[in-house]
C-alpha cells in the first residue's frame, strides 16, 4: 500500500529525496569544519575556510585568506593581506609578516619567522627559529634547517638545501639544486650557481660569484668578489682573497692561499698544504688521504 502511494506521487518522492540529499550534506559539511581553538583574534576581514584548523590563541589579520585544510598551531601570528594555500602546516609560535603568500604543502616549523611579502612556493620546509627576510622568494622544494637567517629580497631556486645554523645577507641568489653546508655565511648579493656543493662552515665574501658545479670543501674562506668559473673546486680550509679568480675547473688544494686579486687559469691547480693542516680539523677520511691530497698534479684533473 505504502509502496503503491509513493509511486502514484512522484512529487512527495522528489520532496523526500531532496530532503535526503539535504541532510547528506549538511552532515558531510559538519564533518569538514576544522576544530577551533581558544582566545583566537581573527579579524572580521579575514576569510578561514570551514576546514582550516586553528590552535590556541591564533592571530590573523584584516584582509588575509586561510584556505582548505591548512593547519595553523598555537600562537600563529598571521599578519595583514597574507595568502595560506590549502596543506599549509604552521607549527607554534610561527610569525607570518604582511602580505606574504604561502603555496600548498609549506610547511614552517616552531618559533619560525616569515618576512613581509615574502613567497614560499610549494612545498618549501623552514626549520625551526629560521628567519626568512623581507621580500625574499623561495621555489619548490626548497628545504632550510634549523636556525637558519636569510637575508631580505634573496631569490632561491628550485631543490635548494640550506643546512642548519647558515646565515646568508640581504640580495643572496642560490640557484637550483645547490646545497649549502650547515653553519656556512654568505655576505650581501653572493650568487651561488647551479648544483653548487658548499661544505660546513663555508665563509663567502659580499658580491662573490659561485660558477655552476662549484664546489667549495669544509671551512674555506673567500673574500669578497671572489669569481669562480664552473666546476672549479676550493679545498677545505683553503682562503681565496678579496677579487681573486678562478678558471673553469681550477681547483685550489686543501689548506692552499689564492691570493687578493690574483688569478688561476682554467684547468690549472694550486696545491694546498693539507700536510700542515692541524689533525683534530681532520676527519679519519682526510687523514688516511692527506698525503695523496697534497701531491695531486694537473693531469688528475684534466682528462
Amino acid at each position: 500500500m505504502l509502496e503503491h502511494h509513493s509511486v502514484s506521487h512522484p512529487r512527495e518522492l522528489e520532496d523526500l529525496q531532496w530532503r535526503e540529499a539535504a541532510m547528506r550534506q549538511e552532515k558531510a559539511k559538519k564533518s569538514r569544519k576544522a576544530k577551533r581553538g581558544k582566545d583566537l583574534k581573527l579579524s572580521p576581514e579575514a576569510q578561514v575556510a570551514e576546514e582550516a584548523r586553528l590552535g590556541d590563541r591564533v592571530e590573523i589579520g584584516a584582509g588575509s585568506q586561510v584556505e582548505g585544510n591548512a593547519q595553523l598551531e598555537q600562537d600563529v601570528k598571521i599578519g595583514r593581506n597574507v595568502r595560506i594555500y590549502p596543506g599549509v602546516k604552521l607549527e607554534p609560535g610561527v610569525e607570518i609578516a604582511d602580505g606574504a603568500v604561502l603555496m600548498p604543502g609549506v610547511k614552517v616549523a616552531a618559533g619560525a619567522k616569515i618576512g613581509a611579502g615574502c613567497v614560499l612556493a610549494d612545498k618549501v620546509r623552514i626549520g625551526e627559529s629560521s628567519q626568512i627576510g623581507a621580500g625574499s622568494s623561495l621555489a619548490p622544494e626548497d628545504e632550510v634547517g634549523a636556525g637558519v637567517s636569510i637575508g631580505a629580497n634573496s631569490v632561491i631556486h628550485k631543490n635548494v638545501v640550506i643546512g642548519p645554523g647558515c646565515m646568508l645577507g640581504a640580495g643572496c641568489t642560490v640557484e637550483d639544486r645547490a646545497n649549502i653546508g650547515a653553519r656556512s655565511v654568505l655576505a650581501a648579493k653572493v650568487r651561488v650557481g647551479v648544483a653548487s656543493q658548499l661544505g660546513v662552515g663555508v665563509k663567502i665574501g659580499k658580491d662573490s660569484v659561485l660558477g655552476n658545479g662549484c664546489h667549495v670543501e669544509r671551512r674555506a674562506a673567500l673574500g669578497s668578489g671572489v669569481v669562480m668559473a664552473m666546476e672549479a673546486r676550493v679545498g677545505a680550509f683553503a682562503t681565496l682573497g678579496a677579487r681573486a679568480k678562478m678558471g673553469r675547473s681550477a681547483m685550489v688544494g686543501d689548506g692552499g692561499v689564492l691570493r687578493e686579486e690574483a688569478e688561476l687559469a682554467p684547468g690549472f691547480l694550486l696545491e694546498g698544504h693539507a700536510e700542515s693542516l692541524p689533525e683534530e680539523s681532520l676527519g679519519l677520511e682526510d687523514l688516511l688521504e692527506r698525503r695523496q691530497i697534497a701531491t695531486t698534479r694537473l693531469r688528475s684533473l684534466v682528462p
